[in-house]
């Protein structure tokens, strides 16, 4: 998983390039990477009895997708906010990481203890909650995206306004403009 999960981020940084160069959002690329996790969990969930290297496989490199959203965010904030964002995003990240860790625990104690695991019925709902949270969270992500298929132009208030960013559109506290503004001496 750690050979797949490299060339995978890899692979990932290689596409995400290219569908920028085509003028598009990578929104779309992380979406189908979503999905295919997404996929790659229900195969997982319902234990077929070939080998599932494949799905584990998939998850791994979806692992590595989570570098996409860092930059998916630069294109929602002005420059001078970028690097809060993904703070917040990766306080997020790593919050949610131990709240769907938590949840999973509290699930599967609902089922007693037998030879020394929970049931396979206890990981099946446990993680079939989690697919269902995921399902729910790649419909609300992709909602915007299938509107700005109907032939509109996707509009948002996060979005870059067509005169550019300027400090008038953040919020910055005077105490870190010093930090932010770059004088004639300075290179960023």
């Amino acid at each position: 998983m750690a050979t797949v999960l490299s060339l995978g981020a890899l692979v990932l940084g290689v596409l995400a390039t290219w569908v920028r160069s085509r003028g598009r959002n990578m929104e779309v690329l992380f979406a189908a990477v979503a999905a295919l996790l997404i996929g790659a969990e229900i195969v997982i969930i319902l234990h077929p009895p070939w080998p599932s290297l494949l799905p584990w496989c998939v998850v791994s490199v979806a692992g590595s997708a989570t570098a996409l959203t860092y930059a998916i965010i630069g294109d929602y904030f002005p420059p001078q906010l970028v690097a809060r964002a993904n703070g917040g995003l990766n306080v997020l990240q790593f919050g949610w990481a131990f709240i769907v860790q938590y949840g999973t625990g509290l699930i599967l104690e609902r089922w007693p203890v037998e030879a020394g695991h929970h049931p396979l019925i206890a990981y099946q709902t446990a993680f079939g909650l989690n697919v269902l949270l995921q399902l729910a969270a790649l419909a609300w992500f992709a909602v915007p995206w299938f509107r700005s298929r109907k032939g509109k132009k996707r509009t948002s208030a996060l979005l870059q306004p067509a005169c550019g960013w300027s400090s008038a559109h953040a919020a910055i506290p005077a105490s870190e403009a010093a930090v932010l503004e770059a004088d004639e001496y300075l290179e960023w």
